[in-house]
């Protein structure tokens, strides 16, 4: 492009060069050219890349910065019935398996009718398996049975050998060992049933034994016993606490658009400080995530739960958890 050149020609009006009408029409022209120009470098350059919020929520990690460390598991053991203690067989600080005995009410009463019902149903179902009145009425029937058929054969051989009156009373005889065999059966049947009321009688006792009894529901550690040997308990009333250590359970917050019913189930990795001051690391899955939202910060309450068989995690610490791909 040949660059322009400035004329000095005359106006035709005035006489004098035209010089500001040329330098307006290369200052056009020179600003036309920009525009042409920066036109087709924006046509040319290509779009800048901008990543979608889904793309971030996938590649950015899920992680609760400051989780606090609570039970998973707590009892606390009531009486089931009233009465005086007897038994304390724990203390504070004692670890419990599932079963163990904690403590036992006065139960003289309930021992004595435990051992009184055993006899009781004994007795009835004795009397069930006992079948000898049914095998007398059987054996009864059978014999009277045979002395009218030879009486029948006698009178058939020989006319009016039996009366007819001695018939009859054979006739009866038969029908009143039916009769008979017929009030035994009855009487096993409702022997048979009274052994099932007596035996049902002594589980119930036996129940009402138990129920003495406080036993461990969970495994774990006892870290409470208010109650003291002598003392008087109502239904009800608590006797002790036990704790699960060897299973704790991490509560934290996450972002609403992170925390998805779909991670329940998810691994995750825990990671804490000790009292010794050194790192912590225990691995862990996601048990629950709250469907609700909180309205003031938009987000929602997140639990995680980890195996501590080495008793690293103690309930009270805080702890970070980074969910971890499935």
């Amino acid at each position: 492009m040949t660059p322009l050149s400035i004329t000095h020609r005359s106006c035709p009006l005035t006489g004098n060069p035209c010089l500001l009408r040329t330098a307006a029409r290369w200052v056009l022209a020179s600003f036309i050219m920009l525009s042409v120009g920066n036109a087709s470098a924006q046509e040319t350059a290509p779009a800048p890349l901008k990543a979608s919020p889904n793309a971030l929520a996938k590649t950015s990690p899920i992680v609760i910065a400051a989780g606090v460390v609570t039970l998973s598991e707590q009892v606390e053991v009531p009486a089931a019935e009233a009465g005086v203690i007897a038994e304390l067989h724990v203390k504070p600080g004692q670890w419990v398996e599932i079963g163990n005995p904690l403590a036992r009410l006065r139960d003289e009463d309930l021992r004595l009718l435990v051992e009184r019902t055993r006899i009781q149903s004994q007795i009835a179902r004795q009397e069930f398996e006992n079948d000898l009145n049914e095998l007398y009425a059987k054996k009864t029937t059978e014999v009277a049975r045979a002395e009218l058929e030879r009486s029948l054969e006698s009178n058939v051989k020989y006319a009016k050998t039996v009366s007819k009156t001695e018939l009859d009373r054979q006739r009866l005889l038969v029908e009143q060992g039916e009769l008979e065999t017929r009030r035994a059966q009855h009487e096993r049947l409702i022997a048979g049933l009274s052994s099932e009321v007596s035996e049902n009688e002594h589980l119930t006792a036996k129940y009402q034994l138990e129920t003495r009894q406080l036993i461990a529901p969970i495994k774990g550690m006892v870290v409470e016993v208010q109650r003291r040997l002598g003392e008087w308990v109502q239904p009800g009333d608590v006797v002790a606490r036990i704790i699960r250590l060897d299973r704790l359970r991490v509560e934290g917050f996450l972002p609403a658009r992170q925390g998805k019913i779909e991670l329940v189930g998810r691994p995750v990795r825990v990671e804490a400080t000790d009292d010794d001051n050194r790192p912590v690391q225990l691995s862990g899955e996601v048990v629950f995530v709250s469907p609700e939202i909180d309205p003031i910060n938009s987000q929602v309450r997140v639990w995680v739960e980890v195996e501590n068989t080495a008793l690293q995690l103690r309930p009270g610490m805080t702890a970070s958890v980074t969910v971890l791909a499935p």
